[in-house]
């Protein structure tokens, strides 16, 4: 079994590939060696999407860190995001579970979630809270 990698599809109103957006193509994000899963996207007005989730530096599939990413309309990393177009936060003693993201009406970036320690024990340890721009 491969990496999972998280994947974005874009569809217009009649259900159709948009082909702006990756050429029509479902647009998998291979942002992290160890795999990185989607859980929220927020379209914005000039047709980018910001989308948030897990990621993982260290162990295949997992979740240690937290990953969001933006994308132009054509599918493309914005670079004018972080540098890169994606943002990882991660704690290399601790897991950085993703919980909730939202972006605010002036483009920064809200997300939450909670730290677990790095045991077989899954013990929530406390939480974190991280904005930047979008």
């Amino acid at each position: 079994m491969g990496t999972l990698q998280g994947a974005i599809v874009v569809l217009n109103s009649n259900g159709s590939y948009n082909l702006v957006f990756n050429g029509g193509q479902p647009l998998f994000a291979p942002l992290q060696e160890a795999g990185v899963h989607w859980k929220k996207c927020v379209s914005q007005k000039d047709g980018a999407i910001v989308v948030a989730g897990n990621g993982s530096i260290r162990y295949i599939n997992g979740g240690d860190t937290y990953i969001a990413a933006r994308y132009r309309a054509d599918g493309s990393l914005d670079p004018a995001f972080n540098g890169k177009g994606f943002y990882v936060f991660d704690d290399e003693t601790m897991f950085c579970y993703y919980k909730d993201m939202n972006v605010l009406d002036d483009g920064r970036i809200v997300a939450c979630g909670y730290y677990l320690l790095d045991t077989w024990e899954w013990v929530v340890f406390g939480g974190w809270a991280t904005r930047h721009l979008g």
